[in-house]
């Protein structure tokens, strides 16, 4: 669902979709099934860090389970959408200001990720002050599933 409604934005907007494996072991496979199903191209995430980083922020919009891509985004001051699964992105999205769902959660997917292409950009000015806080909220995110273990 999350596939087609980001792929119906691209299309509308003549944007390339594209299907970045961040675990190229778990996700390859779903990124290859999502572009036989809505078109575009599966990826495997480069290794070099830098490259990954610029591949964020040449982005239009990222919409991702994983935490580390959003994190990625959210530094390179792309807008983003998190699915969540297990907590961490909740807590990660929470805290930056990120639209988000949880995974079982329905409702009008597309508009969802319309909403979050207006998200603000971080102006030059404020920019050490959201690395800092994205770190920060980083590590908090990690921690999230640990907390919810311990009620």
């Amino acid at each position: 669902e999350y596939a087609r409604a980001a792929a119906e934005i691209a299309a509308k907007r003549g944007w390339k979709l594209r299907y970045i494996a961040m675990n190229v072991r778990q996700d390859l496979p779903l990124c290859r099934a999502l572009v036989s199903e809505t078109g575009g191209e599966a990826a495997a995430a480069w290794e070099d860090t830098a490259a990954l980083t610029r591949l964020f922020a040449s982005a239009r919009l990222t919409v991702s389970m994983r935490l580390h891509a959003l994190t990625l985004s959210y530094l390179a001051g792309t807008p983003a959408f998190g699915i969540d699964g297990d907590g961490r992105i909740a807590a990660f999205a929470k805290e930056c200001g990120i639209p988000y769902r949880v995974v079982e959660e329905c409702g009008d997917i597309a508009a969802a990720l319309e909403e979050a292409l207006t998200a603000e950009t971080p102006d030059e000015t404020i920019w050490n002050d959201r690395l800092a806080a994205g770190r920060a909220a980083l590590a908090r995110a990690l921690r999230a599933p640990e907390k919810e273990k311990e009620k």
